[in-house]
């Protein structure tokens, strides 16, 4: 991974408990940061905070509902007064896309798959998580408005 590549820096994850974002989150949290996981449903966001400090990684629960006005900058307010700060992306801020193909979450488990989609070309939620740090780090500064397509090969047939 991208050891300490967010060490000092505080990050904060919307719906932290969704399996994609899970992901995300101890993808994050493994490699340096201070975490706001913030969730409209405030026990789910606790729950995956409790866990995390289990781990050892400092993070705050948050209740969060990005549909209500204002609610995403109260949270980031709070943020900020609870660690000082708020690194919403590292240094800067560099707006790229991580274009998702079909996701191996439970969910799709329980879908029938007669489009002839082969559960061996499912994306995981870790990969995505691992693409995410990488657009989010230091070393890919120079990397802006890039829509990056990970869908195994899907988009280039």
């Amino acid at each position: 991974m991208l050891a300490e590549t967010f060490s000092g820096q505080v990050a904060f994850v919307t719906t932290s408990e969704a399996e994609m974002k899970l992901a995300d989150t101890q993808a994050f949290a493994h490699n340096g940061p201070s975490l706001v996981l913030a969730d409209v449903d405030f026990e789910t966001a606790t729950m995956a905070a409790d866990g995390l400090i289990e781990e050892g990684v400092q993070a705050f629960p948050l209740h969060c509902d990005l549909a209500i006005d204002n609610d995403g900058k109260a949270a980031i307010g709070e943020a900020v007064y609870d660690f000082g700060q708020f690194d919403f992306a590292p240094k800067d801020i560099r707006i790229n896309a991580v274009c998702r193909s079909v996701i191996d979450t439970l969910m799709l488990h329980d879908l029938p798959h007669g489009d002839g989609t082969v559960k061996a070309e499912w994306v995981k939620p870790g990969e995505i998580a691992s693409t995410a740090l990488c657009l989010r780090s230091p070393g890919s500064s120079f990397m802006l408005g890039h829509p990056l397509a990970i869908d195994v090969g899907y988009s280039a047939q």
